[in-house]
């Protein structure tokens, strides 16, 4: 694969892939996913029919090396142009990019 085409990817992967990094309130661990913004999220319609924005609903769960279960509830709000324009999470709290 040629080096432009890679580059090209990873763009294309950037627009497409929302990612989520959550702090499990209960032992600490930091969990990690993704959202597909063509294929997880969910449509809300005006009364018209036409599209107003989009929702997502994920349970996540860590991997229980501290004996934690716990699951932590991440919803996602976008407009219609699939871009964030709120967030909500339970059992957790957001881990921003700059912190570790």
């Amino acid at each position: 694969m040629s080096f432009l085409s890679r580059l090209f990817r990873r763009k294309y992967e950037d627009l497409r892939f929302y990612p989520v990094r959550v702090r499990c309130a209960r032992c600490g661990e930091i969990l990690e996913t993704r959202i597909d913004l063509h294929n997880d999220l969910t449509a809300r319609y005006d009364t018209n029919g036409r599209v107003t924005g989009y929702y997502v609903r994920k349970l996540l769960q860590g991997s229980g090396h501290n004996r934690c279960f716990a699951t932590i509830e991440v919803e996602l709000f976008f407009d219609a142009r699939r871009h964030l324009v709120d967030r909500r999470i339970r059992g957790g709290t957001f881990v921003e990019d700059v912190e570790q």
